[in-house]
């Protein structure tokens, strides 16, 4: 989330700071063509927000099959500016602890500095952990496994409606791969239309959730911004992360979504991976559980560290 503070010199020769905060509009500002317009101001401008919350960029690719195969879609890009904005970090939180912040720095890089004393919950495992989870999920795909999954428990979703027309017409592309492979397999087996009716009955909005105590899932762009006591992270998070480290792509979107993703709890974190036999060996009391998962190395530190 991007904030503009706009301050202004009266006449008075006394500045006024006037904050304009639009969800949506400054959002993911950081194009060069975005912060070539804002240089142009003719009034001070200062930006609050983290580069490394920036997971929009997606929404500006433009898949080869909407092209000719031979001419494929290409938006021309501008060549990064230089940074013209001095920049101060502050990178504390009250509302992550100690352990997470540790976690989210071991496998994004990103560095925060707790300011809670008390220690909250991470757990690795396939399943939930509180039945008022809000599950977290990188594609709309996995929000209806989630959603077969757990529908005996009520699970709701986020954008249900739109999910269900995404996957009804998902159903009748060429596409094998995704919500397709998902939509076809349903056709098949003759559930596609109660699982896009259950889809429609069981949505829910992230301000509806907020007042209450239910079990829900969400794509991980629809929980940008939002917080919750209890947060799933769906393994296809964590694996698309990893494979942007090992394809050594340019773009940190999907480290960023990872970090979106581990961050949005104030009470607990489940993982949905079932986590491994420790790949180090130290005292039961300094390391409780390692995660070993190619790019990224997570371990527990004893309470006496935190």
């Amino acid at each position: 989330m991007w904030h503009v503070c706009v301050c202004v010199c009266v006449v008075t020769c006394v500045c006024v700071c006037v904050v304009t905060c639009v969800s949506g509009v400054f959002q993911d500002i950081a194009s060069p063509m975005e912060i070539r317009l804002l240089t142009q101001a003719s009034c001070p401008i200062v930006l609050i927000g983290d580069v490394q919350q920036s997971i929009a960029d997606f929404r500006h690719q433009v898949p080869d099959t909407y092209c000719d195969q031979k001419n494929k879609c290409r938006f021309p890009q501008e060549t990064a500016v230089p940074d013209q904005f001095p920049t101060v970090e502050w990178y504390s939180t009250y509302r992550l602890c100690p352990l997470t912040i540790q976690m989210i720095e071991d496998m994004t890089g990103a560095r925060m500095v707790s300011m809670r004393k008390d220690a909250g919950t991470i757990l690795w495992k396939s399943t939930i952990s509180a039945p008022t989870s809000l599950i977290l999920c990188r594609t709309n795909e996995n929000v209806v496994r989630m959603l077969l999954q757990y529908q005996m428990q009520g699970l709701r979703v986020i954008a249900g409606a739109r999910i269900a027309a995404q996957l009804k017409t998902a159903s009748l592309s060429g596409s094998s791969k995704g919500m397709g492979g998902l939509g076809k397999k349903l056709l098949k087996d003759g559930q596609l239309a109660s699982v896009v009716k259950m889809l429609i009955a069981r949505e829910i909005d992230l301000k509806d959730l907020a007042a209450s105590n239910v079990l829900a899932a969400c794509c991980i762009f629809q929980a940008k911004g939002y917080e919750t006591d209890h947060v799933a992270v769906h393994r296809d998070i964590l694996d698309h992360a990893r494979d942007e480290k090992l394809q050594k792509s340019a773009s940190q979107t999907e480290q960023n979504v990872l970090l979106v993703a581990l961050s949005r709890h104030k009470l607990s974190l489940t993982v949905l991976i079932d986590i491994p036999p420790a790949v180090v060996h130290m005292e039961p009391a300094k390391v409780q559980s390692v995660l070993d998962l190619s790019a990224f190395a997570y371990t527990k530190p004893s309470p006496n560290k935190l």
